[in-house]
């Protein structure tokens, strides 16, 4: 007969076999051919439902609630449009995994007794590894390519252990781990030592979203980190406040230039957009902007449908476009909605709250990061750490 403790080792067992695929054992599953990346994202999605089929209650916060409510929707879009079913069960799987992932990560942040030095120190040598993946994969990334049964090419070979072609994923983990050093307010030398293997991994990925969000990212938490602390702290805030509304007046009209020349790219963008097999990035842009408002969207996998792999035209894979041509702007909004709620439930400082949530957003904007279960599952882990340290202290 089953007992807690047995259904207990079941629940990690599987929890333990989800992380070792997700960083470190699908790369070679997927180079050798034996998995695909979607099969092995299906692999880990059915660990995680073992992992949580053994679970006796489950306690819905926020979040889970506004997940609920997204649920509903989409399938009053795929009522509204008469979507074939098998379209509904792609989106439910997409909506399961954030699901599932988070459950995970904070399944793990409460097993786990370590002080937050202790987490950061193991992620810096996880970190390191990754680093020297990379480098390695930097100077073989043709034979790499040219090995790998899944086909690539030399310039997506650079992510580490990770899913092969998830360079991003791998860049933005990096990221995660500087921010949350930080934030949990470990030692100088291992903030400023995952800063620089971090920095080191981003700039070897060809993430180029990602290197830019971390050129501002980063000095904006050594500047948080540094000046804004300590004695006087509202003061210097308020003073680096009107500075930048000083800074903002003076350079509006340069900023106005901008963004009309900008507009100008989003309308050549959206005009051209059926001209070649691969679209302008901006061209869904552009369509929000001088296309009809969507508020319902077109219906459930208009942009990419991931079962025939076609697409409406082709600007790249994108939560918010995916979620804003198939969706509308309902269905963007409470996918961003059950994000930014996330967040706000587990991470105390409103800095940081800003910090997290631009990640997320600029991930958002290149990757369909619902289904992306290393991103969603160290977000979770590492939010669900910030939570059980801010009840501790």
């Amino acid at each position: 007969m089953y007992t807690s403790q047995a259904f207990s080792k079941v629940r990690f067992s599987a929890l333990y076999f989800f992380m070792l695929l997700c960083f470190i054992l699908g790369a070679p599953l997927q180079i050798t051919g034996l998995l695909t990346p979607t099969e092995t994202n299906y692999l880990a999605i059915s660990l995680l439902v073992v992992c949580f089929t053994f679970r006796k209650k489950v306690h819905l916060g926020r979040s889970a609630m506004a997940m609920i409510v997204l649920f509903m929707y989409v399938a009053f879009i795929s009522i509204f449009y008469k979507s074939p079913v098998s379209y509904l069960l792609v989106y439910c799987y997409y909506l399961l995994c954030p699901v599932l992932v988070f459950r995970a990560g904070k399944m793990l942040s409460q097993k786990i007794t370590l002080s937050p030095k202790a987490i950061i120190t193991y992620c810096n040598y996880f970190l390191l590894v990754q680093m020297l993946f990379a480098i390695v994969q930097v100077v073989a990334g043709e034979q790499i390519a040219s090995f790998s049964k899944v086909p690539m090419f030399a310039i997506d070979a650079v992510s580490g252990t990770f899913f092969i072609k998830s360079d991003a994923s791998l860049a933005m983990f990096a990221l995660l781990v500087v921010l949350t050093a930080f934030s949990l307010g470990v030692s100088a030398r291992l903030k400023f030592l995952s800063a620089f293997i971090s920095i080191a991994i981003i700039f070897l990925t060809n993430s180029k979203a990602i290197q830019g969000l971390t050129i501002v990212i980063i000095p904006s938490v050594l500047f948080y980190s540094g000046f804004l602390q300590g004695r006087f702290a509202i003061g210097k805030r308020l003073l680096v406040f009107i500075l930048l509304m000083i800074a903002l007046a003076l350079l509006m009209p340069m900023i106005v230039d901008a963004l009309n020349e900008l507009l100008g790219v989003f309308q050549d963008a959206y005009y051209s957009r059926y001209k070649s097999d691969s679209a302008s990035r901006l061209a869904p842009v552009g369509e929000a902007i001088y296309s009809d408002f969507y508020w319902i969207g077109k219906g459930l996998l208009s942009y990419y449908n991931p079962l025939s792999k076609s697409w409406d035209y082709y600007s790249g894979f994108s939560l918010i476009y995916a979620f804003y041509l198939d969706c509308g702007f309902i269905g963007l909004f409470l996918i961003t909605y059950f994000f930014m709620v996330f967040t706000i439930e587990n991470i105390r400082d409103n800095f940081y709250r800003a910090a997290y949530f631009c990640c997320i957003v600029c991930f958002s904007t290149f990757t369909l990061i619902v289904t992306d279960l290393p991103f969603l599952f160290a977000l979770s882990f590492f939010y669900f750490i910030h939570k059980k340290e801010s009840i501790n202290s």
